[in-house]
């Protein structure tokens, strides 16, 4: 029998911990998460449930090095480091998280009253393995990125100036 870690869930106003139903599958839609997981961690209220930890460090870990990666898609919450002169990578031991799709980031918007209200922001990120040089070796140009099939998905809290001429494509 497979053994179900409980979860804090709020019940009449107050937080119970709960083991979650068979079956169980947390998939929630990017409004969702930014909604009712990210905007609340952000204003430090309760959450709905408590089923996104956070991870220190987490663009300093390798992909596999991540709690429960091997386990399919997972949620954590995490700070993401300052902005550097990598363009946007963050290094780990074997390699970097970089943007992907050529770091174009998607609006994340909520349709009410006939308006689309930007929510937030999701911005994707490959891992890519560090090239390892041979000794003495010159490369004339960089060969193309190792596709290692590790993706993340960051989102953010949309910032008040974003919010002018949303669009949904």
């Amino acid at each position: 029998m497979e053994m179900r870690a409980p979860v804090m869930v709020k019940q009449g106003g107050q937080e119970v911990l709960r083991q979650l139903p068979p079956g169980f599958r947390f998939r929630p839609t990017d409004e969702e998460l930014v909604l009712q997981y990210l905007r609340r961690k952000a204003l430090a209220l309760p959450l709905p449930a408590a089923v996104i930890p956070d991870v220190h460090n987490l663009y300093g870990l390798d992909p596999w090095d991540i709690p429960g990666a091997s386990e399919g898609e997972k949620y954590f919450f995490a700070v993401r480091p300052a902005a550097g002169k990598s363009g946007g990578r963050t290094a780990t031991a074997s390699g970097c998280w970089k943007p992907s799709a050529g770091g174009r980031e998607r609006p994340v918007v909520v349709s009410r009253c006939g308006r689309n209200h930007l929510v937030g922001v999701k911005k994707s990120m490959a891992f890519v393995p560090r090239r390892s040089r041979g000794k003495g070796r010159k490369t004339a140009s960089p060969a193309a990125p190792v596709q290692t099939g590790w993706v993340m998905h960051e989102y953010h809290l949309a910032l008040p100036h974003q919010h002018k001429n949303v669009s949904t494509d």
